[in-house]
């Protein structure tokens, strides 16, 4: 969701020049940045003191209702209470004119409240209870505001759990906060910042992934917001072609057979709304294999195996060391592009990949070695399969001859 002025102010009189001193106009127009509590009725929640080794056990699993990837480092938030109680929360502020921005640390650093002033209602829904669901990777859940989810998958670790949080003002007047956190399973860094301007109705977000470890890392992001159901609540999107949230059903946006989806009257029920993957402008030795292996898939399932197909020969000869698979709907994906060309060394490489991330050792293996079968130059996952029977199988033989094959194909790389 992506949703900085200094002001000169002077008046010509009978040749004369009034100043306003920039001082006076700098304090009119700075915007408040600030700590303090907020005191919420809370049904509590405790973490479970074991950690979860879900691929040792029945395979990676989130929460109870969520089949997520594996959660270690991080234990589960399982524990939920029926007891209700005031509990303070450090809160953080922000406000202009038109604004006023609750943020909460110790849950996650969520924008727990946008109050508009003008109209005297909150912007997005405000949770009056804190009363966790068990939705997110690690069971306890909560709706409204604005959540912010960065890895590994959905509703992610630190929805309950506190982040950094800092504020300050910047020199035009306008001030942020700033949340971040270092995330343990991927050991990747994301930061959030927002900033407030004088005499804009306005957030500005921006966002910063960073990978500060020396491996590869897929990434992941987005904001979740609750908003309330009204009769003239409508959603304005700059997209032509939507699709469901499992990327099977297909329709155009705004209007689709006659209905104009945009306003939510029309619904019956609550539907899954996301822009169609968009390739086309990006340069194409810049284009992701996943995605033209994902849009060979959407393809297909809507009836024209023709494009599907071209998709599945431009992924095939598409590699590229920086894109590994790591999202469960990849897996259907992957194994459509293998039922149509069984010999695609990538696909059987990358669902390799997809498996290792779920635990799934043992399938990891085998697509691993249907892919070096199929083209023996590829060195990951010759160096992937050394890993696995030196650390798996504590066989110190198969490593050294798959590391060998490795090397022989890529000399330069030390790894």
């Amino acid at each position: 969701m992506k949703i900085p002025f200094p002001i000169k102010l002077f008046a010509i009189i009978l040749l004369q020049i009034v100043v306003i001193p920039s001082s006076f106009v700098h304090l009119y127009c700075q915007v408040k940045a600030w700590e303090g509590t907020i005191t919420i009725p809370t049904y509590g929640w405790e973490d479970d003191v074991n950690p979860k080794f879900w691929a040792m056990e029945s395979g990676a699993k989130g929460a109870t209702t969520v089949k997520a990837s594996i959660t270690y480092p991080y234990n589960m938030q399982d524990h939920l209470s029926r007891k209700l109680e005031d509990v303070t929360y450090k809160a953080i502020f922000l406000e202009n004119e038109y604004l006023k921005i609750t943020c909460l640390p110790e849950l996650g650093g969520r924008l727990h409240s946008i109050y508009d002033k003008t109209t005297g209602h909150e912007a997005f829904h405000n949770n009056n209870v804190i009363k966790p669901s068990m939705i997110a990777m690690r069971g306890a859940f909560i709706s409204g505001g604005i959540e912010w989810n960065a890895g590994p998958q959905v509703h992610t670790v630190t929805i309950l759990s506190p982040v950094d949080v800092l504020y300050g003002e910047n020199e035009d007047g306008s001030a942020y906060i700033e949340v971040s956190n270092l995330e343990k399973s991927l050991r990747t860094r994301w930061t959030v910042r927002i900033t407030l301007h004088s005499g804009k109705a306005v957030l500005d977000e921006n966002i910063r992934i960073y990978n500060p470890t020396d491996t590869m890392n897929p990434f992941y992001f987005w904001n979740c917001t609750a908003f309330p159901q009204r009769k003239g609540t409508r959603f304005i999107y700059p997209m032509s072609k939507g699709t469901d949230h499992f990327g099977v059903k297909y329709f155009d946006w705004p209007v689709n057979d006659g209905v104009d989806l945009s306003w939510t009257k029309n619904y019956k029920d609550a539907i899954h709304v996301l822009e169609l993957a968009c390739i086309n402008p990006v340069p194409i030795k810049r284009r992701n294999h996943l995605v033209q292996y994902q849009l060979a898939y959407l393809n297909h399932l809507i009836g024209d195996d023709s494009m599907a197909d071209n998709y599945l020969k431009k992924a095939a000869t598409n590699y590229s060391d920086l894109i590994n698979a790591s999202r469960p709907e990849m897996e259907n994906t992957l194994l459509y592009a293998l039922k149509i060309h069984p010999d695609d060394a990538l696909a059987s490489y990358q669902l390799g990949n997809l498996y290792a991330n779920f635990g799934r050792l043992e399938e990891a293996e085998k697509f691993w070695n249907k892919a070096v079968a199929a083209n023996p130059s590829m060195s990951i996952p010759w160096r992937n399969l050394g890993l696995y029977y030196w650390v798996v199988k504590n066989n110190h033989e198969k490593p050294e001859y798959c590391y060998r094959n490795a090397i022989n194909d890529r000399p330069y790389d030390q790894t």
